[in-house]
């Protein structure tokens, strides 16, 4: 689905997920996520918290220019120009995320897609018009996962709601 849309790399995650894997719903560079998690960006890149505090998309970008405008340098600028910098030199310049509350009501997910060597400007112009095919799309997997993956895919010590309710669109997506 990510494909059909024009986007060659995606990456999802649940953002109260601190045990499982967070590389399993991801087909970004593997060298690029060894170096992240190496360099232990994951603690500190913007995403993390803005991730688990909203549900409105944004683009990487604008983290990027907010930590680069900051009236004064600090650990949180550094670190986020240090990722900037880490994701240019893998090939990647842009992503777009978008975000919904996760269906087992613990955190919120997370969708970001991007294509290598693609630039902010072309990035912006091929989400234009799939926003809310994304946003669907994000929520269709978290209900595929969170329902028949949880075992291998989330924190299973996280208790899950037996009982989920989900609009039938993010399933036709998938279809």
């Amino acid at each position: 689905a990510v494909k059909a849309l024009g986007f060659d790399e995606f990456s999802f995650y649940w953002t109260a997920n601190t045990e499982s894997d967070p590389v399993q719903l991801v087909n970004v560079s593997n060298d690029l996520l060894k170096d992240y998690f190496a360099e232990q960006f994951y603690e500190q890149d913007l995403i993390v918290p803005y991730a688990n505090t909203t549900t409105k998309p944004i683009y990487q970008s604008v983290l990027y220019e907010y930590a680069a405008n900051a009236p004064f340098e600090t650990p949180m600028s550094k670190m986020m120009r240090a990722i900037q910098n880490l994701n240019r030199s893998h090939g990647y310049y842009d992503y777009y995320n978008t975000f919904a509350n996760a269906k087992n009501g613990n955190g919120n997910v997370m969708l970001s897609v991007t294509n290598r060597g693609c630039n902010s400007v072309r990035l912006r112009e091929l989400v234009r018009g799939a926003e809310s095919t994304l946003q669907v799309l994000c929520e269709a997997i978290d209900y595929v996962a969170t329902r028949k993956f949880a075992d291998s895919l989330i924190d299973t010590r996280i208790e899950y709601s037996t009982s989920v309710s989900i609009n039938p669109r993010p399933l036709k997506v998938l279809d």
